[in-house]
């Protein structure tokens, strides 16, 4: 063999020149050839010897971010190159399908279509040549290329069969030639009416038409995404395709114009607790994601629901009133016709929610007492004597609103205490009223709403105060008797045979001692339970009544007339 022969050996063994008797490899001219050797040649004479050269070239590695068929070969030898490559790819050319997903549609190349072999020695001596044996200005470009890495086309290293691919491409193409048409939409049914939807009942749907999408491929362009994914030993691969879609549908546009929202309980600017209310309508997200997953050129039907709001009434007034702000218990006996007076004015004020600033009359909360709403008759003071009329005994009710309301740390608007101590509450803790008389009056000076919880059993009246405490003290509501006014005694005096039927001795009026009593609101800290401060709330004077006892004359003596004898 010649030294020219020698140095052509080398050069395609280390992949510099490609062996004009490899299987797929391009012919050369004989004049290339030529040029070739006469290089190899000149190249030989200055590396100083085919043996210098040999080892030389066998190990040139190629450089970093190249590969063959998905296999990263950077930094190895071209043999090293060969071996791993060989191992890695085995015969997947002439078993594996290719799959090209055209739009959506999987489209299967066979194996066969691949040639079935990788001429891989020539593709790897590719790789070698790759940036280190050109001109200077392209193994520049080239080596720029290697930021992003550089997979070696094999098209020239297989037998592809170009037609039968562009073949199935066309094909699939075929089946996506649509011209562009806009969605359209309706809405089909009756809005429902606040009765309906209050119980959940809706018939309305939407109904979508999608539109159809433009699509623009180019078979050249899939075919080389085909070559590029037997490049880089990829069989699942997209195709390239230009597609104009048509324009998105506004949902929430649609939403807003044909849906309602759920409204959740609030509380509004005026204090008031405004309820809960069902809406109706579809879910735009999830309407999207199913167009998303809606096939251009059909129809999507959705059924509007029913929303149900997630803030309820009963949640509101469970954040509004948490908290235990003060309460109270005034006890008495039991008596028929009183207990039914004190269980209506309590029914009067239970649920009461009283707005901040608000000021709370007592008689326009329950009203005029008339027998027309149940009132019986029952004991009160009136004009220094017990007397019993239409809603007698409801003096106790208001007497427990106000120690709650103190002890609520509530402003005293209007108070008046009775004329004779009562006995349900210490002295000084009591509040009279009467229509068109004695009023009692209170301010919910607090930043909050506060709930009234009132009831009366067996002659006991409990009202307590609901709201949120945000305070750091609690208030206690304390009593000072200051002085006892006893009573005396009176007699009337009245004939032995009086038309009244008075016995001697007899009680006419029963007795009341007198008293005199401060009332003091007292602030204690919650944490260290120290007084923080303790100011008079008010004063009350009680009168005292006479025991009114009955003197009745000794009934009259007979005379005898001595004149007149008896008879015989």
């Amino acid at each position: 063999m010649s030294d020219n022969q020698d140095t052509q050996k080398i050069w395609v063994e280390n992949g510099f020149l490609e062996d004009e008797n490899q299987e797929n490899a391009p012919k050369k001219s004989k004049k290339k050839l030529g040029l070739v050797i006469i290089l190899a040649a000149l190249l030989v004479v200055l590396l100083a010897g085919a043996a210098v050269g040999t080892y030389f070239l066998s190990q040139l590695t190629i450089l970093e971010n190249v590969s063959v068929a998905g296999v990263d070969v950077g930094g190895m030898t071209k043999v090293q190159a060969v071996e791993a490559v060989t191992a890695a790819i085995g015969d997947q050319y002439a078993q594996k399908d290719m799959t090209v997903t055209v739009v959506d549609t999987p489209v299967t190349i066979p194996a066969e279509y691949s040639g079935g072999t990788l001429n891989v020695s020539a593709a790897v001596g590719k790789a070698r040549r790759f940036g280190q044996l050109a001109l200077p200005n392209m193994a520049a470009a080239e080596r720029e290329a290697l930021a992003s890495g550089y997979a070696v086309d094999l098209a020239p290293y297989m037998d592809i069969n170009e037609a039968e691919i562009r073949n199935l491409l066309v094909a699939a193409s075929q089946a996506y030639n649509t011209d562009l048409s806009q969605s359209t939409w309706t809405i089909n049914g009756t809005k429902p009416t606040t009765e309906e939807l209050a119980a959940g009942q809706i018939d309305m749907r939407m109904v979508i038409n999608l539109g159809t999408a433009d699509y623009k491929f180019d078979i050249d362009a899939m075919y080389a995404a085909v070559v590029d994914g037997y490049s880089r030993s990829s069989f699942n691969i997209e195709a390239p395709c230009a597609i104009t879609e048509p324009d998105d549908i506004d949902l929430e546009k649609i939403f807003q114009e044909n849906c309602v929202s759920a409204v959740n309980a609030y509380v509004n600017d005026d204090y008031d607790l405004i309820a809960e209310a069902n809406g109706y309508g579809f879910d735009p997200e999830a309407v999207a994601q199913q167009l998303a997953d809606t096939d251009f050129g059909t129809s999507l039907t959705v059924d509007f629901e029913v929303f149900k709001p997630t803030y309820t009434m009963e949640n509101l007034r469970a954040d509004l009133f948490k908290d235990k702000l003060s309460t109270t218990t005034a006890k008495a006996s039991s008596q028929g016709g009183r207990d039914t007076n004190l269980r209506l004015a309590c029914e009067a004020f239970n649920g009461l929610i009283i707005k901040p600033g608000q000021v709370v009359s007592y008689n326009e909360v329950v009203g005029e007492r008339t027998t027309e709403k149940g009132y019986k008759s029952g004991a009160s003071y009136m004009g220094g004597k017990t007397v019993y009329v239409t809603g007698g005994g409801i003096c106790q009710v208001s007497s427990t609103l106000y120690a709650t309301a103190v002890k609520a740390d509530l402003e005293i608007v209007s108070r008046e205490n009775h004329g004779y101590a009562v006995s349900y509450l210490p002295l000084g803790i009591d509040a009279t009223v009467s229509w068109g008389g004695p009023e009692f009056i209170f301010k919910n000076n607090s930043e909050h709403l506060i709930l009234v919880e009132s009831y009366a059993e067996g002659g006991h009246t409990t009202i307590t105060f609901w709201g949120i405490d945000d305070k750091d003290y609690y208030v206690e509501f304390e009593s000072e008797h200051l002085r006892t006014i006893p009573w005396g005694i009176k007699y009337e005096d009245y004939a032995y045979n009086n038309s009244q039927g008075y016995t001697d001795g007899e009680v006419l009026t029963s007795p009341y001692t007198g008293y005199e009593a401060n009332t003091y609101r007292v602030k204690i800290d919650k944490k260290t339970g120290e007084v923080i401060s303790r100011e008079k709330e008010a004063y009350s004077y009680y009168n005292k009544r006479d025991k009114v006892v009955a003197r009745v004359a000794a009934p009259p003596t007979p005379s005898t007339d001595p004149t007149t004898a008896p008879e015989s």
